[in-house]
């Protein structure tokens, strides 16, 4: 885990009843842990994407980035995070329209 991820981003990351979320073991903590790891925030997104923070922040309210459908994000509670997977994949989609 990350310095930055809290257990409350982990908590809304697996969207289960806090107390459900409390009686968790080490090992199942571990495992959630090593899937929320995957995600970026929007400012390692941005980076990765070499777009601007800002960009990024407004594609998801007009669905647009680059002039095609912006990158799918998740909302966990007030958290926004991207798939690593998805934004490799939006890249590749990208480079294809923009030769």
């Amino acid at each position: 885990m990350s310095s930055q991820t809290t257990l409350r981003e982990l908590w809304y990351f697996i969207q289960i009843p806090k107390s459900k979320f409390l009686d968790l073991s080490v090992d199942e903590l571990q495992k959630h842990m090593k899937e929320y790891e995957v995600l970026s925030n929007t400012e390692e997104a941005a980076n990765y994407l070499g777009y601007s923070f800002v960009a990024l922040m407004r594609s998801r309210q007009t669905g647009k980035l680059g002039r095609i459908k912006a990158p799918a994000h998740y909302k966990y509670g007030r958290f926004v995070k991207y798939k690593k997977a998805e934004l490799e994949q939006w890249l590749l989609i990208y480079a294809r329209i923009n030769k």
